[in-house]
């Protein structure tokens, strides 16, 4: 099988119990649909989230042949929570699921926030049955995770409570970078909490972005900027949320 970008494999809900394992049965005439439900998480702490928390629009899903080809791609709104899938012949599909963020909110681009390949315990692809008709695995749901940066942050002298109140500031932001977008994406937090988790970084497994250069503001009521600290390059993963550590403001 031959699939046209490397894919994490992940076993979603109960999708096995209707799968048909293997390449490709024998297809009866006719043609069906299918349809998916899904949920977002955070890798780290397993929280639910909704679609607009992380900035996600668009939910794509593939159906592929037992060759790995494309006979299916369908797209809808995230926060619509669930898809149908375009008629295709009747037969047994290998199914991938997309995750993306908002262009408005992830720096003027779609970036990739999750992908995955349905699979079984043994990490290896599953097919689904698609018969004449509709075909509802709504029952179970496409579970997809996100990743985010975690920081911290301090004053030279005293805590943020009394320092944040002191200086005026009201936030503090965290910006990274994504290949292709014409800013940042910005994630703020209150100068008195002392620590906040960004929103999702790009999927770095879909080979378009492996690190990101960050940065960590220290911001007045109006967004008007007190101080920064150049946070520097760090490489993406896939299998937990990054922390950047705490980090001292000099005031």
């Amino acid at each position: 099988m031959h699939f046209s970008a490397p894919r994490l494999l992940r076993l979603a809900g109960l999708f096995a119990a209707f799968a048909l394992l293997g390449c490709g049965s024998g297809r009866k005439s006719g043609s069906g649909y299918a349809s998916f439900r899904w949920n977002i998480y955070d890798i780290g702490t397993g929280e639910a989230l909704s679609c607009a928390q992380i900035g996600a629009n668009t939910v794509m899903v593939t159906l592929f042949d037992g060759a790995g080809a494309v006979v299916a791609q369908d797209s809808a709104s995230c926060a619509g929570g669930e898809i149908s899938t375009s008629e295709v012949p009747t037969g047994s599909y290998f199914v991938g699921f997309d995750l993306y963020g908002d262009p408005s909110v992830h720096g003027g681009v779609a970036s990739l926030l999750d992908s995955f390949d349905l699979a079984d315990e043994y990490n290896t692809r599953i097919t689904l049955a698609i018969r004449p008709g509709p075909n509802d695995y709504r029952a179970t749901t496409a579970e997809f995770l996100v990743r985010s940066f975690v920081v911290g942050w301090t004053f030279a002298s005293g805590a943020p409570a009394s320092v944040c109140a002191a200086l005026g500031a009201a936030y503090v932001e965290l910006d990274f970078s994504v290949v292709g977008a014409s800013q940042p994406v910005t994630s703020r937090f209150y100068c008195t909490d002392g620590q906040g988790t960004s929103l999702p970084y790009p999927y770095p497994s879909d080979w378009t972005q492996t690190t990101t250069q960050w940065w960590l503001y220290l911001l007045d009521g109006a967004y008007n900027e007190i101080g920064r600290i150049e946070g520097g390059t760090v490489g993406l993963v896939r299998d937990n949320n990054i922390n950047l550590g705490t980090h001292l403001f000099p005031y």
